[in-house]
């Protein structure tokens, strides 16, 4: 099985892949997190992932940073990034340092499922899907669990900006 590592400051986001992508049915491990681009590299020397989904803005070390110190680490590894920014530069940037797709938050299922399997393909061109796939569509996210996540992040951020469209 593949191992993937989630690096996002945003716990809803972090959720929202880890309930979205269909990791079982790309035979993935269920993704491990990381809040920022530092506490992310120590997890990948710490069990070496093979996918990381890895956020553009967070605080101690950002994603820009992030690529580049890790591309240069694990350049076998596939990185996707999932970023509110659609600025060129960004994306640019990301590709430069061996990002192998960029998404734009808020991220949808298809687009996810899609840079997965592209990332898995990169990794293993002969790669079977399916074979294991007991829970890929059985783990959606129910109306109480999201509100039960958009209250604890703003329990715990009410001091920052908080915009409606991170939630939605």
């Amino acid at each position: 099985m593949y191992r993937s590592l989630i690096i996002d400051d945003e716990k809803p986001v972090q959720i929202a892949i880890s309930r979205l992508g269909r990791f079982a049915y790309y035979g993935i491990e269920p993704p491990r997190y990381a809040v920022n681009g530092k506490d992310g590299l120590a997890a990948m020397r710490e069990f070496h992932p093979d996918i990381v989904f890895v956020d553009m803005s967070m605080p101690v070390m950002d994603g820009c940073a992030f690529l580049e110190k890790a591309h240069e680490e694990f350049p076998d590894s596939q990185y996707i990034v999932v970023s509110g920014y659609d600025d060129f530069s960004y994306a640019q940037h990301a590709l430069r340092n061996g990002a192998c797709d960029y998404l734009l938050k808020p991220v949808d299922e298809e687009s996810l499922n899609c840079a997965i399997e592209k990332a898995v393909k990169a990794i293993d061109p002969d790669a079977v899907f399916g074979i294991s796939d007991t829970s890929a569509k059985t783990d959606h996210i129910t109306p109480d669990e999201i509100v039960t996540i958009i209250k604890d992040y703003i329990e715990s951020n009410y001091c920052t900006n908080i915009r409606i469209s991170m939630f939605a």
